[in-house]
C-alpha cells in the first residue's frame, strides 16, 4: 500500500500521496529503530516476555520423539548451538531430550548409551561436561549480536528508506 502511493504520488504527481507516504515510511522507519534498539539490548522487557513464553510453549508443547514440528526445531536448534532449552535444560517437564547432551555424547554410538540415559535423566545425573547447560535463547542472541553482518543489514535497510523518505520529500518540494 506504501509503495503504491509512492508510485502513484511521483508518477501522476499527487502531492498528497507523496506527503502520506513520507509521512508513514517516517513512522515505520521510527518504529524500525525502536524495535531494533530493543533487540539489541541484551537486557530488555522484549526478550523477557520471549523466554517467558517461549519457554512456557517448550513446557507444554515439546515431544522429545520430535514427531512434530515445533519439538523437531527445538532438537535441531539445541544440536546445532549447542544449548538445552529456552533458558536453560529446566523448561523441559520429565525428561531433557537427547539433543540437549553435548554433541560428542550425541554423535558417539548408535546404542543408548549410560551417557545418554545420564544426560537425560530428570534432574541431570551426568556430570556438567555431558550436557549443554546454557539456554538457546541466549545463544541464539549471542550469535546474533555477534554477527556484524545482521546489523549492517538492518543498518543499510534504514539508510535506504531514510533515503526514500528524502527523496520523495524533494519531489514534494519541487513539484
Amino acid at each position: 500500500i506504501i509503495a503504491f502511493l509512492a508510485c502513484c504520488g511521483a508518477c501522476c504527481e499527487f502531492k498528497c500521496f507523496l506527503i502520506l507516504y513520507a509521512v508513514l515510511m517516517t513512522i515505520l522507519v521510527i518504529i524500525q529503530i525502536v524495535a531494533g534498539g530493543m533487540l539489541l539490548a541484551k537486557d530488555s522487557p522484549l526478550h523477557d516476555e520471549a523466554k517467558k513464553t517461549l519457554g512456557e510453549k517448550v513446557k507444554s508443547d515439546f515431544n522429545a520423539d520430535g514427531d512434530d514440528v515445533f519439538s523437531f526445531s527445538i532438537n535441531i536448534m539445541q544440536y546445532l548451538l549447542g544449548c538445552c532449552g529456552i533458558r536453560d535444560w529446566n523448561d523441559f517437564s520429565g525428561n531433557k531430550p537427547p539433543s540437549c547432551c553435548n554433541k560428542t555424547i550425541i554423535d558417539g554410538d548408535s546404542t543408548w548409551t549410560t551417557q545418554q540415559q545420564q544426560c537425560t535423566s530428570d534432574p541431570p545425573t551426568a556430570p556438567d561436561d555431558y550436557y549443554n547447560p546454557d539456554g538457546c535463547y541466549s545463544k541464539l542472541q549471542d550469535d546474533v549480536l555477534s554477527g556484524v553482518f545482521a546489523i549492517l543489514i538492518f543498518a543499510a535497510i534504514v539508510i535506504v528508506q531514510v533515503v526514500l523518505i528524502i527523496m520523495s520529500c524533494i519531489i514534494i518540494k519541487n513539484g
